[in-house]
């Protein structure tokens, strides 16, 4: 009898291993991301936007676009229509968990102060991300700068924000507002220009508009890797290897580059705080 009830124990067993070993054979179901149905309200430009909406769409991640806000209590514009919402009524509602913001004076212009309490009052997970752009420059000047020189006139600027960004955090009792470092990003890209590391650029120049607009203003790669940064600050993902559907003429080894560019620098820098 002991025979028998193990031999039958063993082929239960068999059954089972073999069972698990043909679930393994096939393609494993993904976990919903808890990070996937994040609703945003943007403060910044519209190229930017459609960027991250192509990132997003390529890691398979849907989000809602709330829309786009200048001002707390202004209406906000979604798909070219003003609507009723302000970013003020929609947290109040509860229906904010992210806001990415971008300012020409980041370091002490942006509201941080008063979006945030607003945000996290009615949703105790709300994030508030605000981009360390790159700093404005004469064009001309562009493609004589001194990229070390460039970084720490960055370094200077951006410490005050993380500055206000502490005091914050503080004042709330938690890590409320982040910081998107765009800006050093862009200062890497631009080093890797003039190092011939970047193929198909030849100037620093080349990564901004041209005439007065290039003072604040950049070019298609450098826009796609502000999106980039945003996405893995975010998301806390890397966008290696993701495959864009893109008009704009960026190849793939660009892609490539921009895409571990933005990873390496968002992922090691503590006031993004992405956990690898």
């Amino acid at each position: 009898m002991i025979i028998i009830r193990f031999a039958w124990l063993s082929l239960v067993l068999c059954v089972m291993a073999g069972a698990a070993a043909a679930d393994d054979a096939k393609p494993q179901s993904t976990a919903k991301d808890a990070r996937s149905g994040l609703r945003c309200i943007f403060k910044m430009n519209v190229i930017l936007i459609k960027n991250f909406d192509v990132i997003a769409k390529a890691a398979g991640i849907g989000y809602q676009n709330l829309g786009y806000g200048v001002d707390l209590d202004k209406p906000i514009t979604r798909d070219r229509k003003v609507l009723e919402d302000t970013p003020r009524t929609l947290m109040e509602k509860g229906e904010v968990d992210v806001c990415l913001t971008v300012d020409r004076n980041w370091a002490a212009e942006p509201a941080l102060d008063k979006w945030a309490p607003v945000g996290l009052a009615h949703n105790p997970n709300f994030r508030l991300y605000q981009q360390a752009r790159f700093l404005t420059e004469k064009p001309e000047e562009r493609d004589n700068s001194k990229i070390a020189d460039v970084q720490a006139a960055l370094d200077k600027v951006r410490k005050t924000l993380e500055v206000r960004v502490d005091a914050i955090n503080k004042d709330l009792g938690k890590q409320v507002v982040f910081i998107v470092p765009v800006g050093d990003a862009i200062v890497k890209l631009r080093e890797m220009v003039v190092d011939g590391k970047f193929p198909g650029v030849t100037k620093q120049s080349e990564l901004f508009l041209s005439g007065s607009r290039g003072s604040i203003h950049v070019e298609k790669h450098a826009n796609l890797l502000t999106a980039y940064c945003n996405y893995a600050a975010i998301y806390q993902k890397s966008p290696v290897g993701l495959k864009l559907e893109m008009k704009e003429d960026i190849t793939d080894e660009q892609h490539a580059i921009l895409q571990k560019l933005a990873w390496e620098t968002v992922s090691k820098y503590p006031y993004a705080l992405v956990k690898n």
